[in-house]
Order: C-alpha cells, then structure tokens, then sequence
C-alpha cells in the first residue's frame, strides 16, 4: 500500500497528470452509474422476458452484433492515435484530414454491412441458428427483431468515431457516460409494467434498444461538432485517400487485435449457444455480472491513460511512461486479490441480487472466472500501454494465438467429454496464458529500454581538461 501511495503521489503532483485524475474521477462516478445499472439490469431482463430460452436468445444476438462496432479496420484506434498528435501540434488541417477520413471510410463500411446484413438475416431460419422453438418465438418475429437490432448496430458503428475523438481529446469519461446513458434508458424501460405477449415484448424491446443505442451518441455528436470542434467537422471535400491509408496502417494492426480479442474474451455468449444451450448463456451471465465490477473498476485507471501515454512518449516523458506503469499494474494486482474474496463472498451476493434459489454457485465455476478475471487484469495493464506505445506485435500474436487456442480446447473437450457450459471458461483461462505471460514481459523490456536512452540522453557530456576552449 505504501508503494501504491508513493507512486500515486508522484504522477498527481505532475502538471501533466492533472487531466488524467479529472478523467479517472468522472469515469469513476460514470462506470460506477454503469456498474450498478448492469447489475440491476439483468433480473430486470429475466422478469421482462420470463423465458430463458428468449433471453438467452436476446443475449447472443446482442453480444453478437455488438462485435461489429469493432468492424472498422482499426480506423477508430488509429484515429485516435494521430489526432492526439495533430491536437498537440495544433496541427487544424491535419485534424480535419484524419477525422474527415475517418468518417468517410466508415461510413462506406457502413453501407456495406447494412446492404449484406439485410440479405443474410432474410434468409437464414434464426429459430434454428439461435435454439428458440418456434412456438415460443415465430422466425417472422425473431427475424423483425434482429433486423431492428443489426440497423440500430449499424448506425451506432458509423456514429461511434465521436469516441475515438473525444479520446483523442483527454475526455475520456465520455464514452463511458454514452454506455451509461443507453443502459439507464434500457432499465428504466425494464421496469414499466407491461402485460403484452413474449413476442410484441421483443419488437417494443428491439425498437427501444435502436434508440437507446443511437440517441445519447447522436446527440454528442451533434454537440461537440457545432461547439469546440465545429472547424475541424467531417467534410468530404477533406477526405484524403492517403490519410486514410496512413490511419489503416496503424488501425490495421489493432484491428487484427480486436479481431482476436472478439474470438478471446467477447465470444462466450455465442460459444456457449451454439455448443450447448441458450438458457446456459443466462447462467454465464450470472457469473459474469458480478464479476464484471473488476472489469469496470480497471477500466477507470485504464481508459484515462491511454491516449496519455501516447501523448507522453511523443514528449519523450519516459520517467512519467514508467511510473505509471508500476503504479497500474499495482492497482491490477490488488483488483486481482479482490477477485478471490469476491467469489468467497459469490453466495450471498447472488441471493441478495436475484433472491435465493435462482442461482446455486458451483466452486469449480468460481474458480474459473476468478482466475479468467485475474489474468485479464493483469494483461490489460501492459496492453493499453502497448496500444498507447504503438508496439502491438507481441499483442497481435498473443491474442490470435489465444482464439485459435480457445475454439480448439472447446471443441475436442466437448467431443470428447460429457461436459457443461463452463467448458468454455476453462478454454478462457488456458487460451489467455501466452498474453498473460509474454505481454508484460515484452512492454517492461520496450519501456527499460525508453528509460535506458532518457537516461543516456540527459547524461551531462563531460568536458575534456586538456583541451583548451
């Protein structure tokens, strides 16, 4: 705790750490709205559709299509980047070039997913796809619902590049208060009475769910394009082909990686349906809610030091780069010691959250997604540094490593065991060993060898006495 105590006293009295405390103190305030909306979100959903099997449905999808907003090619990410760049040097044209860009080329991503999204949900038989008899939901229902859902989806994947800029901008809080709004929305909408059938509930609850996603980053765009940035806006007439290609050439390695992290951490809804059961995928969540408060409380110190990371290592600060990196994976260590006294503690809390009798905790599961959480933890430390740094190699290799090594655990073990759905935690845990062992390992040496060259950089030239000048 003493070392935690020194090392947060050091990055606070740096000027230049005055933005990230503001953004950690308002991401603290927002994720902890958005923590506790997603805890009281779930029985809500439970009590709405009064069906696993739908719910279990409504999960995947929404897991599922939520993988697309990271279907931008990295261009998000490697806006981000360069426009902290540009917003440091003060650089307007280079600022309009990037986010012009940006927007354009999602915007044609945009169509593209909408045009083939139609033509693919039309014609697949979602009953089967998504384990839902037909006569609890109709394919024509489930088909109406997923299409409101995936065009909510798309319009979100265009607008959401209002993220990546206000990251570029050291308001990173922002993005969580979008989340934060959405859900809000959503619960309150949970909790009107409403006595209509399960599948006029599903409609009214996609048409809702359009909004909620789209109105909150609408309207941030809407503000912050005729306010503080109404001279840099999109505009076509600054599309700039080559922008776009230097901004996919730092995207494109990030988007290997999200491509990866999708298969790696975002894929235990649609695994778990599509090799056992949908009512299993309400399970997982009810291990997983829970634990998902340390996802959230990691993302407060995270989120804030990214785009400041870059920004430091483009001053050179390496001092400050490795400060806080001693200082954050601290934080990750006692976040991943909280973890074990939280499953210890799993039996209660779900009986005081869902009442008792909804959930009997099995230890074995505990022990997975106690484990799972902790290596997560500490991974995701040394990878928003290696995002902020621009050195994703090791990232790209662990990550697409790990989902080939996930999907194979899952498969032979199901085949060659009667086995359950938390089969797909244990291939979590194993899948993440090569990013939790080698990242840390290679974002340690990178920022030594950073410290090493500040050093020799500021090392006084000794003058030679015999000469005489």
């Amino acid at each position: 705790m003493n070392l935690i105590k020194k090392l947060w006293s050091k990055l606070k009295g740096d000027k230049n750490n005055r933005e990230i405390t503001l953004n950690i103190v308002y991401t603290f305030l927002i994720k902890g709205g958005a923590m506790l909306i997603s805890v009281l979100i779930v029985p809500a959903y439970v009590r709405y559709f009064n069906n696993d099997t739908a719910y279990g449905a409504w999960i995947t999808i929404a897991s599922v299509f939520t993988w697309m907003t990271l279907f931008d090619l990295g261009i998000g990410n490697g806006l981000r980047n360069y426009l902290v760049k540009s917003i440091a040097d003060k650089d307007e044209n280079a600022s309009k070039r990037y986010i012009s860009s940006a927007y354009m080329s999602v915007g044609l991503i945009a169509v593209f997913f909408g045009v083939v999204g139609a033509l693919i949900i039309s014609s697949l038989d979602w009953n089967i796809l998504l384990k839902v008899p037909s006569h609890i939901v109709r394919l024509s229902v489930l088909r109406l619902y997923i299409q409101i859902v995936y065009f909510g989806v798309v319009i979100h994947f265009f607008f959401m590049l209002i993220s990546s800029i206000y990251y570029a901008l050291q308001k990173t809080f922002m993005p969580s208060l979008f989340t934060m709004v959405t859900q809000l929305i959503l619960l309150i909408f949970l909790y009107v009475p409403n006595k209509a059938d399960l599948e006029t509930k599903i409609i009214v609850l996609s048409v809702m769910y359009f909004l909620a996603y789209n109105v909150p980053i609408l309207t941030a765009s809407l503000i912050l394009f005729t306010g503080r940035l109404k001279y840099v806006r999109p505009s076509t007439k600054y599309f700039d082909l080559d922008t776009t290609k230097h901004i996919i050439g730092l995207g494109g390695a990030f988007f290997l990686i999200q491509l990866a992290l999708i298969a790696l951490h975002s894929s235990n809804e649609l695994y778990i349906n599509l090799f056992f059961n949908a009512e299993d995928v309400v399970q997982y969540q009810y291990y997983y809610r829970i634990f998902y408060i340390l996802f959230v409380a990691m993302t407060l110190v995270t989120q804030p030091i990214w785009s400041a990371i870059t920004k430091a290592y483009c001053e050179k600060r390496y001092a400050w780069i490795s400060r806080a990196y001693l200082f954050i994976n601290c934080v990750a260590l006692l976040l991943s010691l909280f973890s074990v006294l939280l499953a210890l503690m799993y039996q209660p809390l779900v009986d005081l959250w869902l009442g008792k009798g909804i959930l009997h905790v099995q230890s074995n599961i505990l022990g997975l997604f106690c484990a799972y959480t902790s290596m997560f933890l500490v991974s995701n430390v040394s990878n928003v540094f290696a995002n902020g740094l621009g050195k994703l190699k090791c990232q790209t290799i662990c990550t697409v490593a790990g989902a080939a090594i996930k999907l194979t655990i899952i498969i032979l073990i199901k085949n060659m065991f009667d086995v359950q759905w938390e089969t797909v935690m244990l291939a979590n845990v194993i899948a993440m060993l090569p990013l939790f062992i080698a990242q840390p390992i290679y974002v340690y040496s990178y920022i030594r060898k950073l410290r090493r060259q500040e050093v020799v950089n500021n090392k006084p030239i000794r003058r030679n006495r015999n000469v005489a000048f």
